[in-house]
Protein backbone atom coordinates (compact mmCIF):
# COMPACT_ATOMS: atom_id res chain seq x y z
CA UNK A 1 0.00 0.00 0.00
CA UNK A 2 1.35 3.39 -0.93
CA UNK A 3 0.75 6.51 1.15
CA UNK A 4 1.25 9.94 -0.42
CA UNK A 5 2.29 12.55 2.10
CA UNK A 6 3.08 16.19 1.89
CA UNK A 7 1.17 19.40 1.15
CA UNK A 8 -0.70 19.83 -2.08
CA UNK A 9 -3.35 22.27 -3.15
CA UNK A 10 -6.92 21.48 -2.26
CA UNK A 11 -7.94 21.36 -5.89
CA UNK A 12 -6.33 17.94 -6.10
CA UNK A 13 -8.27 16.40 -3.21
CA UNK A 14 -10.29 14.19 -5.53
CA UNK A 15 -7.50 13.81 -8.08
CA UNK A 16 -9.73 14.66 -11.00
CA UNK A 17 -8.93 16.64 -14.15
CA UNK A 18 -6.39 18.72 -12.25
CA UNK A 19 -4.12 15.69 -12.30
CA UNK A 20 -4.09 15.85 -16.09
CA UNK A 21 -2.99 19.43 -16.26
CA UNK A 22 0.39 18.74 -14.80
CA UNK A 23 1.45 20.98 -11.94
CA UNK A 24 -1.59 23.18 -12.14
CA UNK A 25 -0.76 24.73 -8.81
CA UNK A 26 2.59 25.17 -7.17
CA UNK A 27 3.28 23.18 -4.05
CA UNK A 28 3.92 25.25 -0.96
CA UNK A 29 3.69 28.50 -2.92
CA UNK A 30 3.49 31.77 -1.07
CA UNK A 31 2.81 35.40 -1.74
CA UNK A 32 1.09 38.28 0.00
CA UNK A 33 -0.13 40.46 -2.88
CA UNK A 34 -3.85 40.30 -3.70
CA UNK A 35 -5.65 40.87 -6.97
CA UNK A 36 -7.10 44.37 -7.21
CA UNK A 37 -10.81 44.94 -7.71
CA UNK A 38 -12.05 47.31 -10.42
CA UNK A 39 -14.85 49.78 -9.91
CA UNK A 40 -17.24 47.39 -11.67
CA UNK A 41 -16.42 44.64 -9.21
CA UNK A 42 -14.29 42.53 -11.57
CA UNK A 43 -10.86 41.39 -10.54
CA UNK A 44 -7.71 42.04 -12.53
CA UNK A 45 -5.47 39.09 -13.28
CA UNK A 46 -2.83 38.81 -10.62
CA UNK A 47 0.34 36.80 -10.24
CA UNK A 48 0.23 36.39 -6.47
CA UNK A 49 0.07 32.92 -5.01
CA UNK A 50 -0.93 31.72 -1.58
CA UNK A 51 0.09 29.07 0.89
CA UNK A 52 -2.35 26.18 0.25
CA UNK A 53 -4.15 24.19 2.87
CA UNK A 54 -2.65 20.74 3.46
CA UNK A 55 -4.48 17.82 1.90
CA UNK A 56 -5.59 14.54 3.35
CA UNK A 57 -3.15 11.77 2.53
CA UNK A 58 -4.43 9.62 -0.36
CA UNK A 59 -3.80 5.90 0.02
CA UNK A 60 -3.76 3.13 -2.55
CA UNK A 61 -1.75 0.61 -4.50
CA UNK A 62 0.81 2.48 -6.58
CA UNK A 63 0.99 1.92 -10.34
CA UNK A 64 3.89 3.21 -12.47
CA UNK A 65 5.02 3.01 -16.10
CA UNK A 66 7.98 0.92 -14.92
CA UNK A 67 5.84 -1.16 -12.59
CA UNK A 68 5.94 -4.95 -12.56
CA UNK A 69 3.35 -7.74 -12.27
CA UNK A 70 5.34 -8.90 -9.25
CA UNK A 71 5.20 -5.50 -7.57
CA UNK A 72 3.46 -5.02 -4.25
CA UNK A 73 2.07 -1.55 -4.96
CA UNK A 74 4.63 0.28 -2.83
CA UNK A 75 6.79 3.20 -3.92
CA UNK A 76 9.75 0.84 -4.16
CA UNK A 77 7.84 -1.89 -6.02
CA UNK A 78 4.94 -0.40 -7.96
CA UNK A 79 2.54 -2.54 -9.97
CA UNK A 80 2.13 -2.40 -13.71
CA UNK A 81 -1.23 -1.06 -14.92
CA UNK A 82 -2.45 -4.24 -16.62
CA UNK A 83 -2.00 -6.25 -13.42
CA UNK A 84 -3.55 -3.54 -11.25
CA UNK A 85 -6.74 -3.61 -13.36
CA UNK A 86 -6.94 -7.38 -13.67
CA UNK A 87 -9.06 -9.89 -11.80
CA UNK A 88 -5.90 -10.91 -9.91
CA UNK A 89 -5.21 -7.35 -8.70
CA UNK A 90 -4.57 -6.91 -4.96
CA UNK A 91 -7.05 -3.99 -5.20
CA UNK A 92 -9.82 -6.18 -6.64
CA UNK A 93 -11.92 -6.16 -3.49
CA UNK A 94 -14.58 -4.04 -1.84
CA UNK A 95 -13.16 -0.56 -1.25
CA UNK A 96 -9.93 -1.17 -3.19
CA UNK A 97 -7.84 1.90 -4.11
CA UNK A 98 -5.36 2.38 -6.98
CA UNK A 99 -3.13 5.44 -7.57
CA UNK A 100 -1.57 5.79 -11.03
CA UNK A 101 1.68 7.73 -11.26
CA UNK A 102 2.18 10.20 -14.07
CA UNK A 103 3.50 9.06 -17.44
CA UNK A 104 2.40 7.59 -20.75
CA UNK A 105 1.08 4.04 -20.60
CA UNK A 106 1.23 2.58 -24.12
CA UNK A 107 -1.13 -0.27 -24.85
CA UNK A 108 -4.72 -1.35 -24.49
CA UNK A 109 -6.06 -2.13 -21.05
CA UNK A 110 -9.00 -4.08 -19.68
CA UNK A 111 -10.40 -3.63 -16.19
CA UNK A 112 -12.11 -6.53 -14.45
CA UNK A 113 -12.22 -4.84 -11.05
CA UNK A 114 -15.37 -5.49 -9.03
CA UNK A 115 -16.26 -3.55 -5.92
CA UNK A 116 -19.61 -3.37 -4.16
CA UNK A 117 -22.43 -0.84 -4.14
CA UNK A 118 -21.41 0.47 -0.71
CA UNK A 119 -17.64 0.06 -1.21
CA UNK A 120 -16.71 0.79 -4.82
CA UNK A 121 -13.16 0.48 -6.09
CA UNK A 122 -11.48 3.82 -6.95
CA UNK A 123 -8.82 4.12 -9.68
CA UNK A 124 -7.37 7.62 -10.00
CA UNK A 125 -4.45 9.67 -11.23
CA UNK A 126 -1.72 10.74 -8.87
CA UNK A 127 -2.28 14.37 -7.80
CA UNK A 128 -0.46 16.91 -9.93
CA UNK A 129 0.63 14.33 -12.51
CA UNK A 130 -0.59 13.74 -16.06
CA UNK A 131 -1.59 10.13 -16.64
CA UNK A 132 -2.01 9.23 -20.32
CA UNK A 133 -3.24 5.95 -21.77
CA UNK A 134 -2.04 5.83 -25.39
CA UNK A 135 -3.66 3.00 -27.32
CA UNK A 136 -1.50 3.44 -30.39
CA UNK A 137 1.85 4.63 -29.12
CA UNK A 138 5.07 4.28 -31.08
CA UNK A 139 5.68 0.79 -29.74
CA UNK A 140 2.17 -0.46 -30.60
CA UNK A 141 1.07 -2.29 -33.74
CA UNK A 142 -0.67 0.60 -35.56
CA UNK A 143 -3.33 -1.57 -37.19
CA UNK A 144 -6.28 -3.60 -36.01
CA UNK A 145 -5.44 -6.37 -33.59
CA UNK A 146 -7.35 -9.62 -33.84
CA UNK A 147 -9.67 -9.71 -30.79
CA UNK A 148 -9.14 -13.46 -30.67
CA UNK A 149 -5.59 -12.73 -29.59
CA UNK A 150 -6.98 -11.28 -26.37
CA UNK A 151 -6.16 -7.62 -26.95
CA UNK A 152 -9.14 -5.35 -26.22
CA UNK A 153 -10.13 -3.22 -29.23
CA UNK A 154 -10.20 -0.01 -27.17
CA UNK A 155 -7.57 1.83 -25.20
CA UNK A 156 -9.54 1.19 -22.02
CA UNK A 157 -12.22 -1.48 -21.82
CA UNK A 158 -14.10 -1.57 -18.52
CA UNK A 159 -15.83 -4.72 -17.35
CA UNK A 160 -16.36 -5.79 -13.74
CA UNK A 161 -18.68 -3.63 -11.60
CA UNK A 162 -18.86 -0.83 -9.03
CA UNK A 163 -15.61 0.88 -9.99
CA UNK A 164 -14.91 4.58 -10.50
CA UNK A 165 -12.09 5.87 -12.73
CA UNK A 166 -10.98 9.46 -12.16
CA UNK A 167 -8.81 11.98 -13.97
CA UNK A 168 -7.14 10.04 -16.81
CA UNK A 169 -6.26 11.13 -20.36
CA UNK A 170 -7.06 8.59 -23.08
CA UNK A 171 -5.77 9.11 -26.60
CA UNK A 172 -4.42 7.61 -29.77
CA UNK A 173 -2.09 10.52 -30.30
CA UNK A 174 0.87 9.30 -32.30
CA UNK A 175 3.19 12.06 -33.36
CA UNK A 176 5.35 10.01 -35.73
CA UNK A 177 3.09 10.46 -38.77
CA UNK A 178 1.48 7.03 -38.58
CA UNK A 179 -1.80 8.04 -36.95
CA UNK A 180 -3.58 8.77 -40.23
CA UNK A 181 -6.99 10.38 -40.30
CA UNK A 182 -8.05 9.31 -43.82
CA UNK A 183 -9.03 5.74 -44.70
CA UNK A 184 -9.15 4.35 -48.23
CA UNK A 185 -11.88 1.93 -47.14
CA UNK A 186 -15.51 2.73 -46.40
CA UNK A 187 -17.38 1.71 -43.29
CA UNK A 188 -16.89 1.66 -39.56
CA UNK A 189 -14.01 -0.82 -39.29
CA UNK A 190 -11.31 -0.04 -41.85
CA UNK A 191 -8.11 -2.07 -41.58
CA UNK A 192 -5.79 0.55 -43.08
CA UNK A 193 -5.74 2.91 -40.07
CA UNK A 194 -5.09 2.72 -36.39
CA UNK A 195 -8.54 1.89 -35.08
CA UNK A 196 -8.28 2.27 -31.37
CA UNK A 197 -11.33 3.63 -29.63
CA UNK A 198 -11.17 5.53 -26.40
CA UNK A 199 -13.13 3.96 -23.54
CA UNK A 200 -15.80 1.25 -23.74
CA UNK A 201 -17.86 0.37 -20.69
CA UNK A 202 -19.58 -3.01 -20.38
CA UNK A 203 -19.58 -3.45 -16.59
CA UNK A 204 -22.40 -2.52 -14.24
CA UNK A 205 -22.38 0.64 -12.11
CA UNK A 206 -19.14 1.99 -13.57
CA UNK A 207 -18.28 5.69 -13.24
CA UNK A 208 -15.93 7.45 -15.66
CA UNK A 209 -15.17 10.86 -14.14
CA UNK A 210 -13.20 13.91 -15.26
CA UNK A 211 -11.39 12.20 -18.15
CA UNK A 212 -9.96 13.86 -21.23
CA UNK A 213 -10.49 11.68 -24.31
CA UNK A 214 -9.21 12.82 -27.70
CA UNK A 215 -7.83 11.79 -31.09
CA UNK A 216 -8.82 8.14 -30.98
CA UNK A 217 -11.21 6.40 -33.34
CA UNK A 218 -13.99 6.93 -30.79
CA UNK A 219 -14.68 8.65 -27.50
CA UNK A 220 -16.52 6.92 -24.63
CA UNK A 221 -19.07 4.17 -25.25
CA UNK A 222 -21.54 2.89 -22.65
CA UNK A 223 -23.29 -0.28 -23.75
CA UNK A 224 -26.50 -2.03 -22.69
CA UNK A 225 -24.72 -4.25 -20.17
CA UNK A 226 -23.40 -1.16 -18.33
CA UNK A 227 -26.56 -0.86 -16.23
CA UNK A 228 -26.46 2.04 -13.79
CA UNK A 229 -23.22 3.51 -15.19
CA UNK A 230 -22.29 7.17 -15.48
CA UNK A 231 -20.08 9.41 -17.61
CA UNK A 232 -19.28 12.57 -15.67
CA UNK A 233 -17.18 15.71 -16.16
CA UNK A 234 -15.39 14.26 -19.18
CA UNK A 235 -14.11 16.32 -22.11
CA UNK A 236 -14.08 14.60 -25.52
CA UNK A 237 -12.80 16.11 -28.77
CA UNK A 238 -11.35 15.30 -32.21
CA UNK A 239 -12.24 11.62 -32.17
CA UNK A 240 -12.71 9.64 -35.40
CA UNK A 241 -11.40 9.47 -38.97
CA UNK A 242 -12.30 10.48 -42.52
CA UNK A 243 -13.72 7.91 -44.94
CA UNK A 244 -12.87 7.88 -48.65
CA UNK A 245 -14.74 9.80 -51.35
CA UNK A 246 -18.41 8.88 -51.22
CA UNK A 247 -18.19 7.89 -47.57
CA UNK A 248 -18.21 10.24 -44.55
CA UNK A 249 -16.55 10.98 -41.25
CA UNK A 250 -16.69 8.21 -38.63
CA UNK A 251 -16.35 8.11 -34.86
CA UNK A 252 -18.64 9.64 -32.23
CA UNK A 253 -17.87 11.38 -28.97
CA UNK A 254 -20.26 8.94 -27.29
CA UNK A 255 -21.90 5.83 -28.72
CA UNK A 256 -24.47 4.26 -26.44
CA UNK A 257 -27.26 1.70 -26.18
CA UNK A 258 -29.35 0.76 -23.17
CA UNK A 259 -32.48 -1.16 -22.25
CA UNK A 260 -32.60 -1.64 -18.47
CA UNK A 261 -32.42 1.14 -15.91
CA UNK A 262 -30.80 4.45 -16.83
CA UNK A 263 -27.38 5.54 -18.10
CA UNK A 264 -26.42 9.00 -16.84
CA UNK A 265 -24.40 11.60 -18.74
CA UNK A 266 -23.66 14.71 -16.70
CA UNK A 267 -21.39 17.77 -16.98
CA UNK A 268 -19.53 16.43 -20.03
CA UNK A 269 -18.21 18.46 -22.96
CA UNK A 270 -18.27 17.07 -26.52
CA UNK A 271 -16.88 19.09 -29.42
CA UNK A 272 -15.46 18.67 -32.91
CA UNK A 273 -14.72 15.09 -33.94
CA UNK A 274 -15.54 13.36 -37.22
CA UNK A 275 -19.16 12.45 -36.61
CA UNK A 276 -21.93 12.80 -34.01
CA UNK A 277 -21.58 14.06 -30.48
CA UNK A 278 -23.73 11.64 -28.49
CA UNK A 279 -25.11 8.84 -30.66
CA UNK A 280 -27.82 6.75 -28.95
CA UNK A 281 -28.45 4.56 -31.95
CA UNK A 282 -29.01 1.08 -33.32
CA UNK A 283 -28.86 -0.30 -36.85
CA UNK A 284 -30.89 -3.31 -35.75
CA UNK A 285 -32.98 -4.22 -32.73
CA UNK A 286 -30.64 -3.25 -29.87
CA UNK A 287 -32.45 -1.26 -27.14
CA UNK A 288 -32.10 2.54 -27.00
CA UNK A 289 -34.09 3.53 -23.92
CA UNK A 290 -33.18 5.01 -20.56
CA UNK A 291 -30.78 7.96 -20.91
CA UNK A 292 -30.43 11.02 -18.67
CA UNK A 293 -28.42 13.91 -20.15
CA UNK A 294 -27.89 16.49 -17.43
CA UNK A 295 -26.09 19.84 -17.96
CA UNK A 296 -23.73 18.69 -20.72
CA UNK A 297 -22.20 20.99 -23.36
CA UNK A 298 -21.69 20.19 -27.04
CA UNK A 299 -20.73 22.16 -30.12
CA UNK A 300 -19.79 21.59 -33.76
CA UNK A 301 -19.82 17.81 -33.79
CA UNK A 302 -18.35 16.62 -37.10
CA UNK A 303 -16.12 19.69 -37.53
CA UNK A 304 -12.95 17.57 -37.63
CA UNK A 305 -14.10 15.97 -40.90
CA UNK A 306 -13.65 17.58 -44.30
CA UNK A 307 -16.65 19.12 -46.02
CA UNK A 308 -17.39 22.28 -44.08
CA UNK A 309 -21.02 22.64 -43.01
CA UNK A 310 -21.99 19.44 -44.83
CA UNK A 311 -19.79 17.47 -42.40
CA UNK A 312 -21.52 18.83 -39.29
CA UNK A 313 -23.62 16.28 -37.42
CA UNK A 314 -26.01 16.48 -34.49
CA UNK A 315 -24.58 17.05 -31.05
CA UNK A 316 -27.19 14.59 -29.81
CA UNK A 317 -29.03 11.96 -31.84
CA UNK A 318 -31.32 9.26 -30.54
CA UNK A 319 -33.03 6.80 -32.85
CA UNK A 320 -32.57 3.67 -34.90
CA UNK A 321 -32.73 2.18 -38.36
CA UNK A 322 -35.72 0.12 -39.43
CA UNK A 323 -35.25 -3.50 -40.48
CA UNK A 324 -37.56 -5.91 -42.32
CA UNK A 325 -39.10 -8.90 -40.64
CA UNK A 326 -39.47 -12.24 -42.52
CA UNK A 327 -42.74 -11.00 -44.02
CA UNK A 328 -41.09 -7.87 -45.40
CA UNK A 329 -42.64 -5.51 -42.84
CA UNK A 330 -40.52 -2.69 -41.40
CA UNK A 331 -39.81 -2.83 -37.70
CA UNK A 332 -37.29 -1.33 -35.34
CA UNK A 333 -36.26 -0.57 -31.79
CA UNK A 334 -38.07 2.52 -30.45
CA UNK A 335 -36.19 5.12 -28.43
CA UNK A 336 -37.68 6.25 -25.13
CA UNK A 337 -37.29 7.05 -21.42
CA UNK A 338 -34.88 9.86 -22.29
CA UNK A 339 -34.42 13.21 -20.53
CA UNK A 340 -32.35 16.21 -21.66
CA UNK A 341 -32.18 18.70 -18.79
CA UNK A 342 -30.04 21.85 -18.59
CA UNK A 343 -27.83 21.05 -21.58
CA UNK A 344 -26.04 23.70 -23.67
CA UNK A 345 -25.07 23.84 -27.34
CA UNK A 346 -23.47 26.43 -29.61
CA UNK A 347 -23.48 26.85 -33.38
CA UNK A 348 -22.59 29.81 -35.62
CA UNK A 349 -26.15 30.11 -36.97
CA UNK A 350 -29.69 28.97 -36.10
CA UNK A 351 -29.99 26.65 -39.11
CA UNK A 352 -27.09 24.41 -38.08
CA UNK A 353 -27.68 20.83 -36.98
CA UNK A 354 -28.21 20.48 -33.27
CA UNK A 355 -30.45 17.68 -31.95
CA UNK A 356 -32.01 14.75 -33.84
CA UNK A 357 -34.98 13.02 -32.22
CA UNK A 358 -35.70 9.68 -33.89
CA UNK A 359 -34.19 8.33 -37.07
CA UNK A 360 -36.23 5.97 -39.25
CA UNK A 361 -39.68 7.39 -39.96
CA UNK A 362 -41.24 3.92 -39.76
CA UNK A 363 -40.44 3.64 -36.05
CA UNK A 364 -42.73 5.28 -33.50
CA UNK A 365 -40.64 6.20 -30.50
CA UNK A 366 -41.84 6.55 -26.91
CA UNK A 367 -41.11 9.19 -24.25
CA UNK A 368 -38.70 12.13 -24.41
CA UNK A 369 -38.35 15.25 -22.27
CA UNK A 370 -36.39 18.43 -23.02
CA UNK A 371 -36.33 20.86 -20.11
CA UNK A 372 -34.36 24.02 -19.30
CA UNK A 373 -31.89 23.52 -22.16
CA UNK A 374 -30.12 26.49 -23.82
CA UNK A 375 -29.54 25.48 -27.43
CA UNK A 376 -28.36 26.86 -30.75
CA UNK A 377 -29.41 25.16 -33.98
CA UNK A 378 -32.23 22.92 -35.08
CA UNK A 379 -34.18 20.52 -32.94
CA UNK A 380 -35.34 18.01 -35.57
CA UNK A 381 -38.12 15.49 -35.10
CA UNK A 382 -37.10 12.84 -37.62
CA UNK A 383 -39.75 10.30 -36.57
CA UNK A 384 -42.97 10.08 -34.50
CA UNK A 385 -43.02 10.07 -30.68
CA UNK A 386 -45.89 9.04 -28.42
CA UNK A 387 -44.91 11.46 -25.61
CA UNK A 388 -42.94 14.70 -26.02
CA UNK A 389 -42.37 17.27 -23.25
CA UNK A 390 -40.63 20.56 -24.12
CA UNK A 391 -40.57 22.94 -21.17
CA UNK A 392 -38.63 26.11 -20.38
CA UNK A 393 -36.08 25.69 -23.18
CA UNK A 394 -34.35 28.55 -24.99
CA UNK A 395 -33.61 27.69 -28.61
CA UNK A 396 -31.79 30.02 -30.99
CA UNK A 397 -32.99 27.98 -33.94
CA UNK A 398 -36.18 26.14 -34.76
CA UNK A 399 -38.19 22.98 -34.32
CA UNK A 400 -38.24 21.10 -37.61
CA UNK A 401 -39.55 17.84 -39.06
CA UNK A 402 -42.67 16.11 -37.74
CA UNK A 403 -43.13 18.48 -34.78
CA UNK A 404 -45.76 16.83 -32.55
CA UNK A 405 -47.76 19.90 -31.51
CA UNK A 406 -47.18 23.36 -30.05
CA UNK A 407 -44.90 24.07 -27.09
CA UNK A 408 -45.66 27.56 -25.78
CA UNK A 409 -43.56 27.49 -22.61
CA UNK A 410 -40.30 27.86 -24.52
CA UNK A 411 -38.36 30.68 -26.17
CA UNK A 412 -37.73 29.74 -29.79
CA UNK A 413 -36.31 32.35 -32.16
CA UNK A 414 -34.02 32.68 -35.17
CA UNK A 415 -32.96 36.16 -34.09
CA UNK A 416 -29.47 36.25 -32.60
CA UNK A 417 -29.61 36.99 -28.84
CA UNK A 418 -27.69 39.86 -27.25
CA UNK A 419 -25.70 40.22 -24.07
CA UNK A 420 -23.97 37.38 -22.27
CA UNK A 421 -25.26 34.15 -20.76
CA UNK A 422 -23.05 32.40 -18.23
CA UNK A 423 -23.52 28.87 -16.89
CA UNK A 424 -21.49 27.49 -13.99
CA UNK A 425 -21.49 23.77 -13.18
CA UNK A 426 -20.00 22.74 -9.86
CA UNK A 427 -18.27 19.36 -9.85
CA UNK A 428 -20.16 16.95 -7.60
CA UNK A 429 -17.06 14.85 -6.98
CA UNK A 430 -14.60 17.73 -6.47
CA UNK A 431 -15.82 20.86 -4.68
CA UNK A 432 -12.77 22.78 -5.93
CA UNK A 433 -13.51 22.26 -9.62
CA UNK A 434 -16.21 23.72 -11.87
CA UNK A 435 -17.14 24.01 -15.53
CA UNK A 436 -17.94 27.44 -16.99
CA UNK A 437 -19.74 27.99 -20.31
CA UNK A 438 -20.15 31.52 -21.70
CA UNK A 439 -22.35 32.62 -24.60
CA UNK A 440 -20.92 36.02 -25.58
CA UNK A 441 -23.51 37.26 -28.09
CA UNK A 442 -21.97 40.75 -28.31
CA UNK A 443 -18.48 39.33 -29.04
CA UNK A 444 -16.82 41.24 -26.20
CA UNK A 445 -13.13 40.75 -25.44
CA UNK A 446 -13.87 39.50 -21.92
CA UNK A 447 -16.80 38.63 -19.67
CA UNK A 448 -16.98 39.31 -15.93
CA UNK A 449 -18.19 36.24 -14.08
CA UNK A 450 -19.49 35.96 -10.52
CA UNK A 451 -18.11 32.72 -9.12
CA UNK A 452 -19.32 33.15 -5.57
CA UNK A 453 -21.65 30.17 -5.92
CA UNK A 454 -18.68 27.83 -6.42
CA UNK A 455 -15.87 29.70 -4.62
CA UNK A 456 -15.84 30.51 -0.93
CA UNK A 457 -13.13 32.17 1.08
CA UNK A 458 -9.71 33.24 -0.07
CA UNK A 459 -7.88 31.03 -2.53
CA UNK A 460 -6.00 30.66 -5.76
CA UNK A 461 -7.86 30.07 -9.02
CA UNK A 462 -6.80 29.00 -12.49
CA UNK A 463 -9.09 28.86 -15.51
CA UNK A 464 -8.25 26.83 -18.62
CA UNK A 465 -10.01 26.80 -21.98
CA UNK A 466 -11.11 23.40 -23.27
CA UNK A 467 -9.17 24.34 -26.41
CA UNK A 468 -5.94 24.30 -24.40
CA UNK A 469 -6.31 22.05 -21.37
CA UNK A 470 -2.62 21.24 -21.13
CA UNK A 471 -1.37 24.77 -21.78
CA UNK A 472 -1.37 27.97 -19.77
CA UNK A 473 -4.44 29.30 -18.02
CA UNK A 474 -6.45 32.04 -19.71
CA UNK A 475 -6.53 33.76 -16.33
CA UNK A 476 -5.33 33.11 -12.81
CA UNK A 477 -4.98 34.88 -9.50
CA UNK A 478 -6.08 34.95 -5.89
CA UNK A 479 -9.79 35.26 -5.17
CA UNK A 480 -10.61 37.14 -1.97
CA UNK A 481 -14.10 35.78 -1.48
CA UNK A 482 -16.11 38.40 -3.38
CA UNK A 483 -16.22 40.25 -6.69
CA UNK A 484 -16.19 39.02 -10.26
CA UNK A 485 -13.39 37.38 -12.24
CA UNK A 486 -12.77 38.67 -15.76
CA UNK A 487 -12.45 35.82 -18.26
CA UNK A 488 -10.87 36.67 -21.65
CA UNK A 489 -12.76 35.30 -24.65
CA UNK A 490 -11.34 33.86 -27.85
CA UNK A 491 -7.71 33.81 -26.75
CA UNK A 492 -7.12 30.16 -27.62
CA UNK A 493 -7.40 28.91 -31.23
CA UNK A 494 -9.52 25.91 -32.14
CA UNK A 495 -7.66 22.70 -31.37
CA UNK A 496 -7.09 20.67 -34.55
CA UNK A 497 -7.10 16.87 -34.83
CA UNK A 498 -3.69 15.23 -34.64
CA UNK A 499 -2.68 14.46 -38.22
CA UNK A 500 -5.23 16.89 -39.74
CA UNK A 501 -4.08 20.33 -38.71
CA UNK A 502 -6.15 22.26 -41.28
CA UNK A 503 -9.49 20.48 -40.91
CA UNK A 504 -11.24 22.85 -38.50
CA UNK A 505 -13.00 25.52 -40.58
CA UNK A 506 -12.95 29.16 -39.38
CA UNK A 507 -16.74 29.04 -38.95
CA UNK A 508 -16.40 26.13 -36.52
CA UNK A 509 -14.15 28.11 -34.17
CA UNK A 510 -16.37 29.99 -31.69
CA UNK A 511 -13.66 32.62 -31.16
CA UNK A 512 -15.09 35.29 -28.83
CA UNK A 513 -18.71 34.22 -29.24
CA UNK A 514 -18.59 31.13 -27.02
CA UNK A 515 -16.19 29.53 -24.61
CA UNK A 516 -16.03 26.56 -22.26
CA UNK A 517 -13.59 26.65 -19.37
CA UNK A 518 -12.44 24.49 -16.48
CA UNK A 519 -11.99 26.30 -13.15
CA UNK A 520 -9.65 24.99 -10.45
CA UNK A 521 -9.63 26.55 -6.98
CA UNK A 522 -7.24 26.03 -4.09
CA UNK A 523 -8.13 27.51 -0.72
CA UNK A 524 -5.38 29.49 0.98
CA UNK A 525 -4.01 28.21 4.26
Amino acid sequence: MYSLSGRYNKILVHLTLAGLLGSVFSVGCSGSAEDSANSDGSIDIGTSMCDPEPLPTPVGLLVAVNGSPSGDGSAAKPLDLATALSRQSPANKAGGRILIKGGTYEGRYQSELTGTETQPIIVRAMPGERVTLDGCGKNIDPYLTNPAMGTPPNTLEVRGAYTQFIGIEVTCGRSDGKLGRISLKSGSNPDDLINRGGVSVYGQSIKISDFIVHDGSGGVDLWKTATGSELYGTIIYNQGWQGPAGDRGHGHSVYTQNGTGTLRYEHNVFFFGYSFGMHAYTAGMAPIQGFDLIENVWFRSGASAVGGESAIEDGFLIGGESVKDPMGNEQGSPAGRTQLIGNLSWAPNPDARGIGLGWAKAITNKEILLQANYLTGQVRFNAPWTSVTLDNNTIYGNLTGSVPGAFPNNVISQNRPSGAKVFIRKDKYDSSRALIAIFNWDSLDAIDVDLSEVLSGRGQYKIHSVMDLFGSAVTEGVYTGSGKIRIPMGTRPAIAPIGASTNIEPSDDPKKDFGVFVLHFSRCH
